[in-house]
């Protein structure tokens, strides 16, 4: 898996999918299509990616952590979910 597997993943993983995604990312779902297919005229870019992971985080998608896990597992590192807010 790679990190446009990984963000693929999560946004069919959020509620609404790909459609939804789009609308709060203010674009239209079919640029966020391209940009995550790899079309070569069509990137994803960090700040996105990264507003994508928060809010599939926030909505409790299954492949929230999808994203973090692929960049720290490349970084030879290992992610631990953080523990959820007011958790003791």
């Amino acid at each position: 898996m790679n990190s446009l597997d990984a963000l693929r993943r999560m946004v069919a993983g959020y509620p609404g999918g790909r459609p939804a995604m789009a609308v709060r990312l203010n674009k239209s779902d079919e640029v966020l299509r391209k940009e995550l297919s790899g079309s070569v005229h069509h990137k994803m870019g960090l700040a996105d990616a990264e507003e994508i992971a928060t809010m599939c985080r926030e909505a409790g998608s299954p492949d929230a952590h999808a994203l973090g896990t692929i960049f720290s597992f490349r970084a030879g590192m290992l992610a631990l979910p953080a523990a959820p807010v007011g958790a003791g």
